[in-house]
This record gives C-alpha cells, sequence and structure tokens, in this order.
C-alpha cells in the first residue's frame, strides 16, 4: 500500500534530517572544551556522502510514489519532495565544505575567500529547508490524521 511506502519515507527522511544534524553540530557546534580535538572530517565526509546518497534515492521515491497516489498522498509527497530537495542541496554544500575542510587538514589549499563563499552558499541553503519544514510538519500531521480507520 502506498500509505505505508509514503511514511516509512518520511520517517526515513526525519531520520536522515537528524544524522545530518549531527554531522552539522560535529563541525559548527562544538562545546568550548573540544577546541583542542580535531574535527573527524574524514568520518564527516563519510557520513554526509551516506546522508547525500540516501537523500537522492528518497528524492527519486518521493517521485515515483506520486504516481498513482491518491489527493492526501499526492499533498504530502509533493511538499516532502520539495523539503527533501532542498535539504539536498544543503547536505551537499555541507559535504563540499567538509572535503575541502579535510583536504586543508591534510596540507591542501582552501583559502579564507573561497570557505566564506561556500559557506554562505550552505546558509542561504540551510534557511530554505528550515523554512520548509514548518510546512512538512504540518503536511505529515494532515497526512497522518486522514488515515483511514
Amino acid at each position: 500500500m502506498r500509505r505505508t511506502e509514503i511514511e516509512d519515507l518520511s520517517r526515513k527522511v526525519n531520520a536522515l534530517l537528524k544524522l545530518y544534524v549531527q554531522v552539522h553540530n560535529g563541525i559548527y557546534s562544538r562545546p568550548w572544551w573540544h577546541i583542542f580535538k580535531p574535527i573527524p572530517f574524514g568520518t564527516y565526509e563519510v557520513d554526509v556522502s551516506a546522508i547525500e546518497a540516501e537523500l537522492k534515492h528518497c528524492e527519486r521515491m518521493a517521485v515515483v510514489l506520486r504516481d498513482g497516489a491518491i489527493r492526501s498522498e499526492l499533498q504530502h509527497l509533493t511538499v516532502l519532495h520539495e523539503y527533501v530537495v532542498a535539504l539536498l542541496k544543503a547536505v551537499s554544500l555541507l559535504r563540499r565544505i567538509v572535503i575541502a575542510l579535510k583536504a586543508k587538514s591534510d596540507g591542501k589549499p582552501y583559502q579564507l575567500k573561497e570557505y566564506n563563499a561556500d559557506c554562505a552558499a550552505y546558509q542561504t541553503a540551510e534557511k530554505a529547508y528550515v523554512l520548509l519544514g514548518n510546512g512538512l510538519n504540518q503536511s505529515w500531521k494532515a497526512f497522518v490524521a486522514a488515515r483511514p480507520r
């Protein structure tokens, strides 16, 4: 049944969001006592690459599930797809930053000007998916409320 698949997809996107936030926080929201510990960019590169791949799969699944969906399902899938696309853009930009910072930690150049431009693009993408989050939450609540009894 499509409904179950849509619920599973929605939960998977939420789980991927949580993993992404952990990576983001590991880079940008470190407690003061961690300032002398190196940031594990290699681990974060693997993590964010896996998240990106899974989100690409979720984006494709949202499109596939639209085919033959009833109205309430289609409404939620449309919002979910838009959110996944926005989140995927932010994850891809974070991945770019992580790769560049890992290379810098290995002695390769990553100019401050380039880093600042990458961060500005990332912050813009971050704001975009966050703005869509409230709509996704409302869509999810409406979708769950429309569950046949």
